[in-house]
């Protein structure tokens, strides 16, 4: 079972699989751009990964099935709103990497996939206190070298 709280990581048993399915619960507030509260991965033939970017660290999460609060919509203010939303693109792309990594601007996590495409998602200074998740898709991009193991 995989569990990490990290503020650098690399994922290698990820590394080959193929993705099933991945889908972010997404918070919606009033004035705010969108955060991705948390990541939900499913590989294929396997269990599922939870994840998701706190304060520069990582929380990633192996496990059999998703719990219900995964996928509660529902939200104590009126004024956010949350959504599931399956990533376009995601789904039969085998992954080559996995990396956690702190950049100038916060913690970033990287899924790199086959085709030199990269989802990145990215910790944000939301100005107010307050940081955000924002993602996005990087193109002709190759997954980090694989470092030789000595024999």
């Amino acid at each position: 079972m995989l569990t990490r709280h990290e503020l650098t990581a690399s994922f290698p048993e990820l590394h080959g699989q193929t993705v099933e399915r991945l889908t972010l619960r997404l918070c919606h507030a009033p004035g705010a751009a969108d955060d991705v509260a948390v990541g939900l991965l499913k590989l294929r033939g396997g269990r599922w990964h939870r994840f998701f970017l706190d304060v520069d660290v990582l929380f990633w999460d192996e496990q059999q099935d998703l719990d219900p609060e995964d996928l509660d919509v529902a939200s104590a203010d009126p004024e956010v709103r949350f959504e599931l939303r399956d990533v376009a693109g995601a789904a039969g792309r085998t992954l080559e990497a996995v990396v956690m990594h702190q950049a100038a601007a916060g913690g970033r996590l990287v899924l790199y996939f086959d085709n030199q495409d990269a989802l990145c998602f990215q910790g944000v200074d939301a100005g107010t206190g307050t940081e955000r998740t924002a993602m996005e898709w990087l193109h002709g991009v190759a997954a980090p070298a694989r470092k030789k193991r000595r024999r």
